[in-house]
């Protein structure tokens, strides 16, 4: 899982400029080939992917013409800025008003503290209020 997380990472990191975007890469495959030999070394197997889905694939594909244009131009973007803002509102967009979360943090449970109590109170007022919209607009 640890290795999985870090593969995203690295993916859905911010776009560089290309010299840039060459250093992080091949330090990249440079660690995941250490921790190969490792892995090789220690007895384990490699993990075979049986099928990956074809939308996932499209998504690479989409993600990586997306870099290769922000190389290109030299231009810094934040794909996971970008593409987390779009997925909220999609979110949103998709269920309607009553399946969204019922409330904006769980409920207390247990001694809490008084600041922890009072976050909680001014958190539920603003979002009864509407003054808050959760990053979504």
């Amino acid at each position: 899982p640890d290795r999985g997380l870090a593969f995203w990472r690295f993916f859905m990191r911010d776009t560089a400029p290309r010299e840039q975007a060459q250093a992080e890469t091949k330090g990249f495959f440079k660690e995941r080939s250490a921790q190969r030999k490792q892995d090789k070394s220690a007895g384990r197997t490699e993990r075979v992917n049986v099928q990956i889905p074809s939308d996932l694939i499209f998504f690479w594909r989409v993600i990586g013409l997306l870099r290769g244009l922000c190389t290109s131009l030299a231009a810094t973007v934040p794909l996971m800025e970008l593409l987390a803002a779009r997925a909220k509102i999609a979110l949103a967009a998709t269920f309607p008003q009553p399946q969204h979360a019922l409330r904006l943090s769980p409920p207390p449970t247990g001694s809490h503290s008084h600041l922890a109590s009072r976050l909680h109170a001014i958190a539920c007022r603003l979002a009864a209020s509407n003054e808050i919209g959760g990053g979504v607009s």
